[in-house]
């Protein structure tokens, strides 16, 4: 066989190659269909008290007028329905103390997240993801939270599918990483990854500035949260061996982890530090409402975090999927393409999870 022969191969190889990431990509945009969503920010308190919680950070909350029945909840879920939305984003302060609430938002809009601690499991009724955040193992995330809450967690939504752990990884757990796995593997639930990402206060505290965040107990700028470029590539480490010992928890693409943990920034900031190339900026479609069922003004969903250390997950991924689209360029494509299956199976019904499978 010549070296035209082998040239000519390769072409056909890479031809069926675009054609399967093609149909692959149909496919899963069929599952997914339009989806109009918004966020809902559904309690102003919690049941933890966590160092540098996004939420209790910068005062607004305790202006807040949460005293709203739930019939009033329902009338606005209502609304939201008619306005197109049919995705929606709950979450808090901690949002299962409101369980009429979530109840609420299930009846009017179809499909759904909610991020929570974990503590209060989540009515078996509600159709929603649940996303329960993780911040150490059980022998050190007292540190952190105030008491072991992953073991709590584990125990609620052991093998419910709705349920995926999110281990937010600072620069003080990342050795802890392993051990969160084989938890999670132990209660049969899957495990994603979140950066930790300063709020406006965080990092105020940590330039010795004046902050007004009472959620900030132990930080210094010498001994801090905040993720270095050496701790990203100790936490990529860890990450890549928890893949490697639970290959059926780990959720997580490293596609998109090359991309939120790169040392260059990731997102342009205009002259009062805001990113204006978010891919979770709010907009007339996409908005955020405060628990007193009031439009945010502000930034995206979370309007406390500092746009210049923002990692966090749900933000970096719908920022990765705007930026990366770019199905010229096959090696972008079939990246792109990971992520956003992997997006999939964490948002997603697990109905329509179930149907992701394509044969290759």
């Amino acid at each position: 066989m010549g070296l035209q022969d082998h040239i000519d191969i390769y072409a056909a190889e890479q031809v069926d190659r675009r054609k399967m990431l093609i149909r692959r990509y149909r496919h899963l945009r069929k599952l997914q269909g339009r989806l109009v969503g918004s966020n809902y920010d559904i309690a102003n308190r919690c049941n933890l008290m966590c160092e540098g919680c996004l939420y209790f950070s910068g005062g607004e909350y305790e202006n807040f007028d949460d005293n709203a029945d739930t019939e009033s909840w329902s009338n606005f879920f209502q609304e939201q329905r008619e306005r197109g939305v049919n995705f929606a984003y709950i979450a808090g302060a901690e949002p299962s103390l409101e369980p009429e609430r979530i109840a609420a938002a299930a009846k009017h809009i179809p499909n759904g997240v909610i991020f929570t601690n974990g503590i209060k499991r989540i009515d078996p009724s509600i159709n929603y993801r649940i996303h329960i955040s993780v911040w150490g193992d059980k022998n050190n995330v007292a540190k952190y939270r105030g008491a072991d809450t992953t073991t709590k967690a584990v125990r609620n939504y052991s093998g419910d599918p709705r349920a995926v752990m999110v281990m937010t990884i600072s620069a003080q757990n990342i050795e802890q990483i392993p051990n969160v796995a084989a938890q999670c593997a132990d209660y049969s639930l899957p495990l994603t990854f979140s950066y930790f990402s300063s709020t406006v206060d965080y990092s105020k505290r940590l330039r010795g500035e004046k902050h007004s965040d009472a959620y900030i107990f132990s930080s210094t700028p010498d001994n801090n949260l905040q993720m270095t470029p050496e701790s990203f590539k100790a936490a990529r480490k860890q990450i890549e061996a928890a893949r490697a010992a639970y290959p059926g928890t780990i959720l997580y693409a490293l596609d998109y982890d090359d991309w939120i943990s790169q040392d260059t920034p990731l997102y342009d900031l205009d002259e009062n530090g805001i990113a204006i190339n978010c891919g979770n900026r709010l907009t007339n479609h996409f908005q955020h409402f405060n628990v007193e069922r009031n439009r945010h003004q502000g930034k995206c969903c979370s309007p406390n975090v500092d746009c210049s250390d923002c990692k966090a997950y749900a933000m970096g991924t719908a920022s990765y999927l705007a930026r990366q689209y770019d199905f010229k360029n096959m090696e972008v494509f079939e990246k792109w393409q990971k992520v956003m299956e992997t997006w999939m199976r964490l948002y997603m019904p697990i109905e329509t999870v179930r149907k992701m499978d394509f044969p290759t």
